[in-house]
């Protein structure tokens, strides 16, 4: 189970995007000040990620000592053995599911 949480995440991670180069001749400024906001927003969805990971992980060490958390392993899990959805709807479905349980 542990192998199959590590590989969707990983599946989830991509690399930052490529950036037109000379995207706008008009102003310069601009263009550098969307790239940096794109770079923070995928900076940020990663670092989204590994926490959700690692709070999945962490729960399925604990979970010999805690009974409710084998069980919402369990629905993680579940949620990421659906195929038929697409992977960033698992993801969301994934992020409802621990904060209803926080």
């Amino acid at each position: 189970m542990l192998e199959e949480i590590r590989l969707f995440f990983e599946g989830l991670r991509e690399p930052p995007p490529k950036w037109p180069e000379n995207l706008s001749a008009i102003d310069p400024g601009a263009e550098r000040e969307l790239r940096a906001k794109s770079e923070q927003h995928w900076r940020l969805a990663m670092q989204a990620l590994d926490e959700m990971e690692t709070k999945i992980v962490d729960l399925y060490d604990a979970g010999a000592d805690v009974p409710a958390a084998i069980d919402l392993v369990d629905e993680v899990v579940a949620i990421i053995r659906r195929k038929d959805k697409p992977q960033d709807l698992r993801v969301k479905e994934i992020g409802q599911l621990l904060q209803k349980r926080s």
